[in-house]
């Protein structure tokens, strides 16, 4: 069903070179992830366990010598144009604001971004919990990278990447996130799952064995949908929480952005009872 990334990549050189009347100069290429520990404690500074996926997103590109780039989703059957110099969001929702929000953020940070042309394919299933939106932005920036060079502090293959990212889906997506998805999009390993300290940012890959385990993913039929709000709301509740539980106990140490990540599982099993219902949940959840 899926094919192998062999099959993507032709696909996509295909696809441009119908598209365009030429072939691509440059591929960028980026895995989804599976989450094995994450949900919610990445923008809560926690832990987090995950590992990149034979599955992926493909972006063929090619400089156009002009201040426009046109961007054609082979699996959506759509096109966004704009102009590289002065790039703004759509409305909510629309998908070409993960890729607008990349070249705008590398623009930001001293890429000489350019007019290009790309084609994107991918077979990360789309609104499957399986980062296809990270997938996405981490496979465009490899690919503007290829074509125009880095900037100052961006290495392609390190943290400052992933931040930046992180930004741009903050800014053009309005999600909210942590930098889980992108980290793990960057960094994966063949056999290997990715442990983050999204506190320190101290990270390792960790060894899934000689003879590696399969993970299996099952399809729910349920799509995830973070930009249309749920993700963001979470986030607000462990905010609460957390403003609650510093409140309550001024004495605890802080970090810069105080979070759950700074509170005792005994103060918080002693004290959840003073808390909101719903925060308190999703504490819990994050604590535990």
């Amino acid at each position: 069903m899926f094919g192998s990334l062999e099959d993507l990549q032709s696909r996509t050189y295909a696809a441009f070179n119908a598209g365009y009347f030429q072939p691509p100069t440059i591929f960028g290429i980026a895995p989804g992830r599976v989450e094995l520990l994450g949900n919610h404690t990445d923008h809560n500074r926690g832990v987090v366990l995950s590992a990149a996926i034979d599955r992926f997103t493909c972006v063929a590109a090619a400089a156009n010598n002009s201040r426009n780039t046109r961007v054609w989703s082979a699996n959506l059957d759509d096109q966004d144009e704009f102009t590289v110099s002065a790039v703004v969001p759509l409305p909510r929702g629309s998908w070409p604001n993960y890729v607008r929000g990349t070249v705008a953020g590398l623009r930001d940070c001293g890429v000489v971004v350019r007019g290009f042309d790309a084609v994107v394919a991918s077979n990360v299933p789309l609104g499957g919990g399986l980062s296809s939106s990270a997938s996405l932005e981490c496979a465009v920036a490899m690919a503007v990278l290829g074509l125009f060079g880095g900037g100052p502090g961006i290495d392609p293959a390190g943290m400052a990447l992933a931040e930046l990212l992180q930004r741009a889906e903050h800014r053009f997506v309005g999600v909210q996130c942590g930098i889980l998805d992108q980290f793990s999009s960057i960094f994966g390993g063949a056999a290997h799952a990715l442990f983050l300290d999204c506190d320190t940012l101290h990270h390792e890959l960790v060894s899934l064995g000689s003879n590696p385990l399969a993970i299996v993913v099952c399809d729910s039929n349920a799509p995830r949908e973070l930009a249309k709000g749920k993700y963001n709301e979470r986030r607000a509740e462990c905010e609460a929480a957390s403003e609650s539980l510093h409140r309550l106990n001024p004495t605890l140490p802080r970090g810069l952005e105080p979070s759950l990540r700074d509170i005792p599982m005994h103060v918080f099993l002693d004290q959840q009872s003073l808390l909101e219902p719903v925060p308190a949940r999703r504490a819990r959840h994050v604590l535990t």
